[in-house]
């Protein structure tokens, strides 16, 4: 199981940007495909998920990019 980083995106991305824009954003920035919860049903809105079906070692190197990516704009 891979080391996982609870991240509050919920109340810091909304103050930035629409969930499908900063989706966009983070594959552009990191290679990592990010879905908005709404995608999902109205009781998601305001999530992001991600699949987690890939080697382990793709998955580690994929959370350390988001990791980078969330602690530049200040989020970790």
């Amino acid at each position: 199981m891979p080391n996982l980083i609870k991240i509050p995106l919920a109340q810091r991305v909304t103050e930035v940007t629409p969930f499908l824009a900063m989706a966009r954003e983070i594959l552009e920035a990191t290679g990592a495909a990010l879905t908005p919860g709404i995608d999902f049903g109205q009781g998601a809105e305001g999530f992001m998920r991600f699949s987690y079906v890939n080697s382990m070692g793709n998955l580690d190197k994929a959370v350390d990019r988001l990791a980078d990516f969330f602690r530049q704009r200040g989020w970790l």
